[in-house]
């Protein structure tokens, strides 16, 4: 299977049209199976304001409310006009389900151990030894929001069924204790430990929606394929999962009382009474993406041409 050539700009790939048909010829269908794949340049669709958020947990539109106050803004999204390299592959559900209709899903990335730059200079790099795994994903943003940062080399090192070693930073996570603190002027309350909602969402699957049978806590991106999905019941391209997320540390599926947020969270529930403003209005100010997604395979959007951008 070939790859199409990058948008490198309207002299190398001509017009917008003429770079859509490229890359359209390298969809491919596998026989009769109903599998479709695609590999190559798209444009960079996951919405977020990093440059806020890593700086003093900074929501935009929320700085006059902040520790650190600065005037409330729009957000501003950091993938704008960025291009990244995919693999887009749809499967019939039959295909992939027997007997539970939840899937678990989770990636890994590997390099070689060892890596050797030579020369004075370093500009030769040679790499040796065995593949190791050096970085995971499945549910979006829990390495990000969850696992603290002294423990995110053994998480992308480890695989889901050694999840149990992180439980407590599920259950308490640094993130929950420092919504309240990071922003005193918003009367924000948020549930205390043990949360065993974001159990539910990150680790187990919400009893009712994406949970399988005799589940064993470990992180997965988790998808009830017998009903409509969105995240975090599977995630849609154009899911804002980095509002969900915070959302979510902030107790809107929290099934505990919000009368009393010394009593933790009992499970997850899309009726939790901390619903309410403004645990779910948290939002880094970003929800919509630079290019328009397609209504057809791949769906991912169009990469950037490099002359524009």
């Amino acid at each position: 299977m070939l790859t199409p050539p990058v948008n490198v700009g309207i002299r190398s790939t001509n017009t917008a049209a003429t770079y859509a048909n490229l890359a359209a010829a390298a969809n491919y269908t596998i026989g009769d199976t109903g599998i479709r794949t695609f590999a190559g340049q798209r444009d960079e669709a996951f919405a977020v304001d990093l440059g806020s958020i890593f700086d003093l947990g900074g929501l935009r539109p929320f700085n006059s409310l902040h520790l650190v106050p600065l005037t409330d803004a729009p957000g501003v999204n950091t993938t704008d006009g960025y291009n990244v390299h995919s693999i887009v592959i749809e499967i019939p559900v039959s295909r992939l389900t027997q007997g539970d209709d939840v899937l678990g899903i989770w990636t890994t990335a590997e390099r070689r151990k060892t890596r050797i730059f030579t020369g004075n200079d370093g500009s030769s790099l040679q790499h040796s030894g065995p593949w190791v795994q050096v970085s995971r994903l499945g549910m979006p943003l829990v390495n990000e929001v969850v696992i603290p940062l002294g423990k995110k080399d053994r998480f992308n090192a480890s695989h889901p069924s050694g999840d149990g070693q992180f439980l407590s930073h599920v259950l308490d996570p640094e993130l929950g204790k420092l919504i309240p603190f990071l922003y005193p002027g918003a009367n924000i309350t948020v549930p205390q430990a043990p949360r065993n909602d974001l159990v539910a969402i990150f680790l187990t699957g919400i009893p009712g929606v994406n949970q399988p049978d005799d589940v064993t806590p470990s992180e997965m991106l988790r998808i009830n394929t017998s009903v409509p999905s969105g995240f975090p019941n599977g995630r849609l391209l154009q899911d804002d999962v980095v509002d969900v997320a915070l959302r979510a540390v902030a107790g809107v599926f929290c099934a505990g009382a919000l009368a009393n947020p010394a009593a933790g969270c009992d499970g997850a529930t899309f009726s939790s009474p901390f619903n309410i403003a403004p645990n779910n209005l948290l939002s880094d100010g970003v929800s919509d993406n630079d290019m328009p997604f397609l209504g057809s395979f791949p769906y991912m959007p169009l990469p950037h041409s490099g002359y524009d951008s």
